[in-house]
């Protein structure tokens, strides 16, 4: 899903079920520039912090007119979109800080930039429709559904 218009299409195909099941993960090339701006980490700090601020306006503008297209939501969910980029970009910012720091770039670490990628499509969606999200182990799925006022009552918390 790369665009808008795929996330669309993807949601116009959903809701035409009435229990949809649907598995996404980052949204197209995010992980590989996550993982890129981690390796940049080692040697240029600064340049892959301009990697992070060039996700995060991706995926601003992706939201943006994502939500467009769905006139009924309110602005203020627009602007927890926006709020829940900004701490996403915090942490990898934080990741990104502790590897140009340590000089190492640990598989862990690996997995925890590339996390982060992949909780922009389900979280966007889960704005205009609700999802059940299932962790990858395939264990007991958690509900999401649209929020009243934060973006972080969307991020599954698995026990």
């Amino acid at each position: 899903m790369g665009d808008e218009d795929t996330w669309r299409k993807v949601l116009e195909i959903i809701t035409n079920y009435d229990r949809p099941f649907i598995v996404v993960s980052a949204t197209a090339r995010t992980t590989r520039k996550l993982l890129s701006a981690a390796e940049k980490a080692l040697d240029d700090l600064n340049e892959a912090q301009q990697m992070a601020q060039d996700i995060k306006s991706r995926h601003n503008n992706i939201v943006e007119k994502f939500i467009h297209h769905f006139p009924e939501t309110d602005e203020q969910v627009l602007e927890d979109c926006r709020s829940w980029i900004e701490q996403q970009t915090n942490q990898l910012n934080s990741y990104l800080n502790n590897i140009a720091e340590s000089k190492e770039l640990t598989a862990a670490t690996k997995d925890a930039v590339a996390a982060i990628g992949n909780n922009f499509p389900p979280t966007f969606l889960a704005n205009v429709h609700p999802l059940q999200v299932i962790k990858p182990d395939g264990s007991t799925p958690q509900k999401l559904s649209k929020p009243t006022t934060a973006m972080d009552k969307l991020t599954p918390m698995w026990s």
